[in-house]
């Protein structure tokens, strides 16, 4: 990864990272120059990684600032920030070959029309790649931090997500969903909580504003990353195939329509 992409804090988040690789995986068979959304793109951390890939790529947010920052980390990529709501996406119908919800469906005031707009804007056989939190095994223990009720863009409107919820609401809809599994599981989970915790003392306050308002960690949290992410990645491929449930839910698929 390039240098830029490492002025993201989220470049240091387990959560975000640990969806990398199954991103990557869902995009591998996607023709060059596929029309990509990033629904819920924040600072563009996924946008600018399907924007490398030489896919046309959109990334929709309303957090004003949040896609202020992603204009000025990546303004060397071709990628059109919109700052819109999920329920009123600016694109045409038809347009989507390929779109990444991660993260974002447990924020949106109307999850139907959410889906509605999702289903306008794809083609037929457009390919998905959806993430959503789920209780695991702490419940909302460390879910819930940094997510205050009162937070325009970071509150949860709705509850953790099971699997046999989000896809029987997604097949409701004409996802036709590929592969469903959990994801971040125990120690991913307790490292990203101590982590906001830790960022939340460094701002004195207890919840963030957007993605725009996390700030990069210390040098030392740096340092020992790269081997908390190969501890977590680890984890997340011995417990996902022992069916243990995780804290967030990754969905891969495609629009029937």
């Amino acid at each position: 990864m390039k240098e830029n992409e490492k002025k993201n804090p989220l470049f240091y988040s387990i959560g975000s990272r640990l969806r990398l690789p199954y991103i990557l995986s869902s995009i591998k068979n996607l023709d060059k120059n596929s029309s990509c959304l990033d629904l819920g793109c924040g600072t563009g951390f996924f946008s600018s990684i399907l924007a490398k890939k030489n896919f046309k790529v959109c990334g929709v947010d309303p957090d004003h600032f949040s896609l202020e920052k992603a204009k000025e980390l990546y303004r060397d990529l071709e990628i059109n920030f919109l700052e819109a709501s999920a329920e009123t996406i600016p694109l045409p119908d038809n347009f989507v070959d390929f779109f990444i919800c991660s993260e974002v469906l447990e924020h949106v005031n109307s999850l139907e029309q959410t889906l509605k707009e999702i289903i306008r804007v794809s083609k037929k056989g457009t390919k998905f790649f959806i993430t959503v939190p789920s209780k695991g095994i702490f419940g909302r223990f460390f879910l819930k931090i940094g997510h205050n009720e009162q937070n325009l863009y970071e509150s949860d409107k709705r509850p953790p997500f099971n699997k046999k919820g989000i896809t029987e609401l997604l097949k409701k809809f004409n996802f036709k969903i590929e592969k469903c599994f959990y994801s971040k599981f125990i120690i991913a989970e307790i490292f990203m909580g101590l982590t906001k915790i830790f960022h939340n003392l460094k701002k004195g306050r207890k919840e963030i504003s957007g993605q725009h308002d996390i700030i990069m960690p210390p040098l030392i949290y740096k340092i020992i990353f790269p081997f908390i992410y190969f501890i977590c990645r680890l984890e997340d491929f011995i417990l996902r195939h022992f069916f243990l449930p995780g804290h967030m839910i990754v969905i891969f698929g495609e629009i029937e329509k």
